[in-house]
């Protein structure tokens, strides 16, 4: 079964889960999903190398061509549009009355804030950022 690519945008407080694992074919972006622990056979290691090479090549090209900073820049438009930036500044709005703005830090809040911030990204922001790096990686 396919899943979600992988991606971080720390300005927007999110990333998909660790469990995704996404894979270079035939000029192809392709995701799927790891058991938990990380491997299912004995060439595991051999394999996380290998995807974090692909995983570090993606993002070289990506950073080299500017592309990255577009992504991201697609990404806070089309989360603001939908809501989702507004709805996660009010849960942080309501978790820092909660817990007293003296008594929280701004890293305790980051860390409050971002299992929710990664849960309710809607899944067309999510399929649309992966269909633009699937184009990117096409045309390169």
């Amino acid at each position: 079964r396919r899943a979600i690519l992988s991606w971080r945008a720390r300005s927007a407080a999110m990333t998909w889960p660790s469990s995704i694992q996404t894979r270079l074919l035939n000029g192809h972006v392709l995701c799927a999903p790891i058991a938990p622990g990380g491997r299912t056979d004995g060439a595991g290691m051999d394999r996380k190398n290998k995807d974090d090479a692909v995983k570090q090549s993606i993002m070289q090209k990506l950073i080299e061509t500017g592309e990255k900073d577009r992504l991201k820049e697609m990404l806070r438009k089309k989360l603001v549009e939908c809501g989702w930036r507004d709805e996660l500044k009010e849960y942080c709005k309501e978790v820092i009355r909660s817990k007293g703005l003296e008594k929280i830090t701004v890293d305790e809040l980051v860390a409050e804030i971002t299992p929710r911030g990664r849960a309710t990204v809607p899944d067309e922001v999510k399929a649309e950022l992966l269909q633009s790096i699937r184009k990117f990686l096409q045309a390169t």
